[in-house]
């Protein structure tokens, strides 16, 4: 049997988890420069971070300014159908200051953004109802840390699962019907898609 570094790269895992945050968010920029100086780094428990640069002292950088800074703005974050008309204005102001402000601000496409909502709800309904609800937070075949408390913890929603919110509810409903009746084609079907928005979306970084 061929040995299992010998086919994978440094620090990937077979069985990563494919729900993820994008990052913290904080009341100010100070705040959110803090705690990235905190969290930001490799910590040898997540098989998730790859190969990880060494964190920059983010809160040295504010002072910096943002003069050459190459900013993009997304073409389809705007004018959807569930947008909120006073976001969409916010970003087009701030994008003016920071034109004004120096930076290199300019509108990208990404067509394919317009089915990112349908890739997450497929990926996260069923992905999460398997993993985080049925298998109690971390679910099976994880490389990472376990936090065995979090998991005894998490386990006790079935006792109080009136308690969960309809929006959660209702996923865990979508989750377990995909598995049940679609035996996973869809599931199986948005993570194959899901590599292909990734990449338009590396193509326009």
């Amino acid at each position: 049997m061929a040995d299992f570094k010998s086919e994978y790269p440094a620090g990937f895992s077979r069985n990563p988890q494919t729900l993820d945050h994008l990052g913290p968010m904080t009341r100010t920029v100070a705040d959110n420069a803090l705690l990235l100086s905190v969290i930001a780094g490799g910590d040898g428990l997540d098989p998730r971070q790859g190969a990880v640069d060494r964190p920059r002292d983010y809160l040295a950088t504010l002072s910096a300014g943002v003069a050459g800074l190459k900013i993009g703005v997304l073409e389809e974050g705007f004018g959807r159908r569930d947008a909120e008309p006073e976001v969409d204005a916010a970003v087009r102001d701030a994008a003016t200051t920071f034109t004004r402000l120096g930076a290199i601000v300019s509108t990208v496409s990404v067509p394919l953004h317009n089915i990112g909502p349908a890739i997450w709800l497929a990926i996260a309904s069923e992905g999460m109802t398997k993993s985080t609800m049925d298998a109690n937070a971390l679910g099976y075949g994880w490389r990472g840390l376990y936090v065995t408390g979090l998991r005894e913890a998490h386990a006790g929603w079935r006792e109080r699962s009136g308690e969960l919110s309809d929006t959660l509810k209702l996923t865990m409903l979508i989750g377990g019907y995909a598995a049940k009746f679609q035996r996973g084609r869809f599931y199986a079907k948005a993570q194959n898609l899901s590599r292909r928005l990734r990449d338009a979306y590396d193509e326009a970084f």
